[in-house]
């Protein structure tokens, strides 16, 4: 039963008139606000710094295996940020090289 009398699906504890089952139970909803607390503080998605430079991003890698194995993220999550990872460094590649090319021509 929960706090307005409606049938509940869960089990009811025992010992109990009425009937509550635990999440509904009257005199537990300090223990159930406090599991929701910690229920919401580990379910908090992993802070993974963005990276700026191409030396940040071999930390960023580090971070994101780190993260995988803790299981603070997903494996599929890690891939997405992987690819975003390789594509920083493609453009920072042609970054460079426009910057080469550049400096060429303007020697001639």
């Amino acid at each position: 039963m929960n706090c307005s009398h409606d049938n509940c699906k869960a089990y009811a504890l025992k010992g109990n008139d009425p009937p509550f089952c635990f999440l509904h139970h009257p005199d537990k909803r300090e223990a159930i606000t406090a599991m929701r607390i910690k229920g919401g503080k580990n379910s908090r998605r992993a802070s993974i710094p963005l990276p700026q430079t191409l030396q940040d991003v071999e930390r960023t890698l580090a971070e994101i295996t780190r993260a995988v194995l803790e299981g603070r993220i997903s494996a599929k999550a890690s891939e997405v940020c992987l690819r975003c990872c390789e594509a920083l460094i493609r453009i920072r590649e042609d970054q460079e090289l426009a910057n080469r090319i550049s400096a060429i021509e303007e020697k001639k």
